[in-house]
């Protein structure tokens, strides 16, 4: 018998290996089961006078959401029966469900949050430990939860244990009835506990305090990836799309049908909004901002549920993204089309950067300490200075927010037949 050579073994083990390693990687979540309707909601007959049956009404609806038999729209006709009192009482008295909950108002979820992360701060100084005297009655509390701004900040959703304990959460920046809206899914290692938690609020309020009418909603719920080898799977992709296209339509209900809603992804999050229009997405328009890919074995518009969506792509020159942009979809691993080549795709130009005395990027710094006022917006750091405030990029990408002219790249994608 002929044995295997040394490269064909290693072949095997390393198919194995990424088999191995795909089948890890795959979320098991609860969604409304076979797609079917979600059951109704249940009906209460006089919510002021009938505390109990609401309180238990609630309970039942988070066990059911969490089983997957129920969604976000059982839980908003829900809340459609509820006066305001008793909707704040809701909030009061049962934060660690309405924090998270999706159909519940967004103005609940923000001060439910509010509670839970000042618990949450409250009780890391009770966590038993020696005694230092610097201590004095009370243990400091945790840095990593103090460090969190518990007044200034929205949050419509807030999960200290996800991500393996680094956190995962949702954030309004600017108010919800706002006539643009933006999701914004973000990049890969978008936990709590790393930069990534205060640099997309930085580079959102830049947006919203540009603007005139404009709210930017940070999502980051679900489990995110971590470093070049997670990010090439779509695994993490596959789960935050049925998610966040969920929250979108929450978004929509909440916002109204009058707002221009764009859902937008930055690098990672590029795919996770690519397969996101696979499903019902209630988005008017799509961006991709130095996105892998239109989403894994996404190859064509008429793989989306609405071909004709506005879409818009943006990469800069030498952005390191580029060289995955586009590569063949394996099983689990890859992310689709190239982005800036989809056929009815607006290709938008990154330009330079502001060039006046003062000048910062997208976390404070000068840009004329770093050597960057003035110049053209490529290569290797370019995946976040498309992000700088006032620079050609960040302007383009306001446009697009807020339904102004863009600046096209000179090459275009051919138009997709039938859509204008």
């Amino acid at each position: 018998m002929k044995r295997r050579s040394p490269r064909l073994r290693r072949g095997v083990v390393v198919l194995t290996a990424v088999a191995l390693l795909a089948t890890l990687t795959t979320f098991k979540h609860p969604t409304v089961l076979n797609n079917a309707p979600p059951i109704a909601a249940p009906v209460v007959a006089d919510p002021a006078n009938q505390p109990e049956e609401v309180d238990a009404s609630l309970l039942r609806l988070a066990d059911l959401v969490e089983e997957g038999w129920a969604d976000w729209s059982t839980v908003a006709d829900f809340y459609d029966q509820l006066d305001a009192t008793t909707i704040d009482r809701l909030t009061r008295q049962f934060p660690d469900i309405v924090g998270n909950l999706g159909g519940a108002p967004f103005t609940q979820r923000i001060e439910a949050n509010r509670m839970r992360l000042h618990e949450a701060i409250e009780e890391s100084t009770l966590i038993p430990g020696p005694q230092r005297p610097w201590h004095g009655q009370q243990r400091p509390p945790r840095e990593d939860l103090a460090k969190l701004p518990a007044g200034e900040r929205q949050l419509i959703g807030l999960d200290l244990r996800g991500n393996k304990g680094n956190g995962s959460w949702i954030e309004l920046v600017g108010r919800a009835d706002a006539a643009n809206v933006v999701v914004m899914v973000p990049g890969g290692s978008a936990y709590i506990s790393s930069d990534n938690f205060d640099r997309y609020y930085l580079r959102a309020r830049t947006f919203v305090e540009e603007a005139d009418d404009l709210a930017v909603f940070i999502w980051a719920q679900s489990p995110s990836p971590a470093g070049w080898i997670q990010e090439s799977f779509a695994a993490w992709s596959q789960r935050a799309a049925d998610e966040v296209s969920a929250f979108v339509g929450d978004v929509r209900r909440q916002a109204g049908d009058e707002a221009l809603l764009t859902l937008a992804g930055h690098s990672y999050g590029g795919a996770t909004i690519g397969l996101a229009e696979k499903h019902d997405l209630q988005a008017d328009r799509v961006v991709h901002i130095a996105s892998p890919g239109t989403g894994h074995g996404v190859s064509s518009p008429d793989h989306y549920s609405d071909p004709c969506r506005e879409r818009f792509s943006m990469t800069a020159p030498g952005d390191p993204i580029s060289y995955v942009q586009g590569l063949w979809d394996l099983p689990m691993v890859g992310h689709g089309a190239h982005p800036d080549h989809f056929p009815g795709m607006v290709r938008l130009e990154t330009g330079k950067t502001p060039d006046w005395p003062g000048a910062v990027d997208d976390i404070g710094r000068d840009l004329v300490e770093l050597g960057i006022s003035g110049s053209r917006i490529e290569g290797t750091h370019s995946h976040s200075e498309i992000f700088i405030p006032y620079s050609d990029a960040w302007y383009n990408l306001l446009a697009v927010f807020v339904g102004d002219e863009v600046q096209p790249h000179p090459q275009q994608p051919q138009p997709w037949p039938g859509c204008s």
